[in-house]
Protein backbone atom coordinates (compact mmCIF):
# COMPACT_ATOMS: atom_id res chain seq x y z
CA UNK A 1 0.00 0.00 0.00
CA UNK A 2 1.68 3.27 -0.74
CA UNK A 3 2.02 6.30 2.00
CA UNK A 4 1.21 9.48 3.02
CA UNK A 5 3.15 11.32 5.60
CA UNK A 6 1.15 13.67 8.01
CA UNK A 7 2.74 15.91 10.12
CA UNK A 8 0.94 17.57 13.19
CA UNK A 9 2.36 20.29 13.86
CA UNK A 10 -0.04 21.73 17.15
CA UNK A 11 1.67 21.39 20.85
CA UNK A 12 -1.81 21.03 21.83
CA UNK A 13 -3.22 17.54 22.46
CA UNK A 14 -6.64 16.77 21.47
CA UNK A 15 -7.08 19.67 19.66
CA UNK A 16 -8.59 21.00 15.80
CA UNK A 17 -5.20 19.79 14.65
CA UNK A 18 -5.20 16.11 16.12
CA UNK A 19 -8.83 16.03 14.31
CA UNK A 20 -7.81 17.12 11.46
CA UNK A 21 -5.00 14.41 11.01
CA UNK A 22 -6.96 11.70 11.94
CA UNK A 23 -9.94 12.94 9.71
CA UNK A 24 -6.86 13.20 6.90
CA UNK A 25 -5.97 9.89 7.46
CA UNK A 26 -8.76 8.16 7.45
CA UNK A 27 -9.53 9.77 3.72
CA UNK A 28 -6.11 9.04 2.49
CA UNK A 29 -7.41 4.90 3.38
CA UNK A 30 -10.16 5.54 1.43
CA UNK A 31 -7.70 6.14 -1.31
CA UNK A 32 -6.29 2.98 -0.75
CA UNK A 33 -3.18 5.19 1.07
CA UNK A 34 -1.67 4.16 4.16
CA UNK A 35 -0.86 7.74 5.91
CA UNK A 36 1.41 7.66 9.09
CA UNK A 37 0.83 10.69 11.46
CA UNK A 38 3.61 12.17 13.06
CA UNK A 39 3.23 14.49 16.55
CA UNK A 40 6.02 16.64 16.56
CA UNK A 41 4.95 17.51 20.31
CA UNK A 42 6.16 13.48 20.96
CA UNK A 43 9.27 13.52 19.55
CA UNK A 44 12.55 14.49 20.23
CA UNK A 45 13.85 17.36 17.89
CA UNK A 46 16.74 19.15 18.57
CA UNK A 47 17.24 22.57 16.88
CA UNK A 48 19.25 23.39 14.71
CA UNK A 49 22.87 25.41 15.62
CA UNK A 50 23.62 26.76 12.47
CA UNK A 51 27.21 24.79 12.64
CA UNK A 52 27.37 24.06 9.30
CA UNK A 53 28.68 20.36 9.85
CA UNK A 54 26.23 19.18 7.21
CA UNK A 55 27.61 21.57 4.85
CA UNK A 56 30.64 19.06 4.38
CA UNK A 57 28.90 15.76 4.63
CA UNK A 58 25.05 15.62 3.86
CA UNK A 59 24.63 14.48 7.90
CA UNK A 60 23.67 16.62 10.87
CA UNK A 61 25.80 16.24 13.86
CA UNK A 62 21.93 15.61 15.52
CA UNK A 63 20.50 12.00 15.57
CA UNK A 64 17.70 12.51 16.83
CA UNK A 65 13.91 11.66 15.79
CA UNK A 66 14.06 14.98 12.91
CA UNK A 67 16.68 12.64 11.19
CA UNK A 68 14.23 9.43 10.66
CA UNK A 69 11.62 11.79 9.63
CA UNK A 70 13.73 13.92 7.12
CA UNK A 71 14.67 10.46 5.72
CA UNK A 72 11.28 9.31 4.96
CA UNK A 73 10.33 13.07 3.93
CA UNK A 74 12.84 12.83 0.98
CA UNK A 75 11.24 9.24 -0.08
CA UNK A 76 7.57 10.20 0.36
CA UNK A 77 5.34 11.29 -2.33
CA UNK A 78 2.75 12.44 -0.45
CA UNK A 79 2.61 15.06 2.47
CA UNK A 80 0.32 16.64 4.31
CA UNK A 81 1.59 19.75 7.59
CA UNK A 82 -1.27 19.98 9.80
CA UNK A 83 -0.85 23.21 12.42
CA UNK A 84 -2.54 25.97 14.01
CA UNK A 85 -1.03 29.50 13.35
CA UNK A 86 0.65 30.75 16.53
CA UNK A 87 1.06 35.11 16.54
CA UNK A 88 1.22 35.12 12.90
CA UNK A 89 3.16 32.05 11.63
CA UNK A 90 3.87 28.28 12.28
CA UNK A 91 4.33 26.84 16.06
CA UNK A 92 7.87 27.33 17.37
CA UNK A 93 7.79 23.10 16.89
CA UNK A 94 7.40 23.39 13.14
CA UNK A 95 9.59 26.01 12.60
CA UNK A 96 12.39 23.65 14.83
CA UNK A 97 11.84 21.09 12.33
CA UNK A 98 11.87 23.24 8.90
CA UNK A 99 15.21 24.39 10.47
CA UNK A 100 16.46 20.86 10.17
CA UNK A 101 15.66 20.34 6.62
CA UNK A 102 18.53 22.98 6.37
CA UNK A 103 20.64 19.23 5.93
CA UNK A 104 19.25 18.96 2.35
CA UNK A 105 20.09 22.50 0.81
CA UNK A 106 22.90 23.67 -0.82
CA UNK A 107 22.77 24.31 -4.30
CA UNK A 108 26.42 24.73 -4.36
CA UNK A 109 26.98 20.52 -3.61
CA UNK A 110 25.47 17.18 -4.17
CA UNK A 111 25.06 18.48 -7.95
CA UNK A 112 22.49 21.65 -7.40
CA UNK A 113 19.68 21.90 -5.12
CA UNK A 114 17.01 18.89 -5.71
CA UNK A 115 14.73 19.78 -8.54
CA UNK A 116 11.12 20.00 -7.12
CA UNK A 117 9.03 16.82 -8.56
CA UNK A 118 5.48 17.76 -9.66
CA UNK A 119 4.43 14.16 -9.20
CA UNK A 120 5.29 15.05 -5.03
CA UNK A 121 2.53 16.48 -4.09
CA UNK A 122 2.41 18.54 -0.48
CA UNK A 123 -0.40 19.76 1.43
CA UNK A 124 -0.98 22.39 4.04
CA UNK A 125 -3.97 22.64 6.65
CA UNK A 126 -3.67 25.80 8.79
CA UNK A 127 -6.20 26.93 11.42
CA UNK A 128 -6.11 30.33 13.30
CA UNK A 129 -8.23 32.77 15.15
CA UNK A 130 -8.05 36.16 14.66
CA UNK A 131 -5.47 36.85 12.29
CA UNK A 132 -5.49 38.20 8.82
CA UNK A 133 -5.30 35.80 6.05
CA UNK A 134 -2.87 37.49 4.66
CA UNK A 135 -0.19 35.97 7.59
CA UNK A 136 -1.70 32.37 7.24
CA UNK A 137 -0.07 32.69 3.61
CA UNK A 138 2.79 34.39 4.90
CA UNK A 139 3.15 30.69 7.07
CA UNK A 140 2.01 28.42 3.97
CA UNK A 141 5.01 30.49 1.76
CA UNK A 142 7.31 28.81 4.51
CA UNK A 143 6.18 25.68 4.51
CA UNK A 144 5.72 25.39 0.65
CA UNK A 145 9.39 26.51 0.36
CA UNK A 146 10.61 23.90 2.77
CA UNK A 147 9.39 21.27 1.25
CA UNK A 148 10.45 22.23 -2.01
CA UNK A 149 13.88 21.57 -0.89
CA UNK A 150 12.97 18.33 -0.04
CA UNK A 151 11.49 17.90 -3.79
CA UNK A 152 8.02 18.24 -3.23
CA UNK A 153 7.05 20.07 -6.92
CA UNK A 154 3.23 20.50 -6.23
CA UNK A 155 1.69 21.69 -2.90
CA UNK A 156 -1.99 23.28 -2.15
CA UNK A 157 -3.58 24.49 0.92
CA UNK A 158 -6.61 24.49 3.03
CA UNK A 159 -7.48 28.12 5.90
CA UNK A 160 -9.60 27.01 8.67
CA UNK A 161 -10.24 30.66 9.88
CA UNK A 162 -11.42 31.30 13.36
CA UNK A 163 -11.31 27.98 14.92
CA UNK A 164 -11.09 29.82 18.08
CA UNK A 165 -12.55 26.32 19.94
CA UNK A 166 -10.30 23.26 20.51
CA UNK A 167 -13.27 20.86 18.56
CA UNK A 168 -14.08 23.52 15.73
CA UNK A 169 -13.10 21.38 13.07
CA UNK A 170 -14.99 18.54 13.89
CA UNK A 171 -18.37 20.79 13.80
CA UNK A 172 -17.41 22.42 10.60
CA UNK A 173 -18.78 20.83 7.75
CA UNK A 174 -16.73 23.30 5.27
CA UNK A 175 -13.51 22.94 6.47
CA UNK A 176 -14.39 18.96 6.76
CA UNK A 177 -15.12 18.90 2.83
CA UNK A 178 -12.17 21.26 1.70
CA UNK A 179 -9.69 18.89 3.79
CA UNK A 180 -10.97 15.85 1.98
CA UNK A 181 -10.91 17.48 -1.18
CA UNK A 182 -7.17 18.31 0.18
CA UNK A 183 -6.81 14.79 0.45
CA UNK A 184 -8.01 13.40 -2.49
CA UNK A 185 -5.60 16.16 -4.13
CA UNK A 186 -2.34 14.83 -2.56
CA UNK A 187 -3.60 11.22 -3.25
CA UNK A 188 -3.66 12.11 -6.69
CA UNK A 189 -7.62 10.77 -6.71
CA UNK A 190 -8.45 14.82 -7.82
Amino acid sequence: MEQAIIINGSPRVGANSDAIAAFAKKHFAEHGIDAVIYNIRDMKIHPCVGCDTCKGEPVCVFSDDATELITRLISAQRSLLVAPLYYTNLPGTVKVLIDRFYVNYDPWKYGGKRAPDPARRFGTVLTYGGSPEETALGAIELASYAWEDLGFGSREYVLCPMNIEKTSFSGNSEFQEETAGLVGWIAGAV
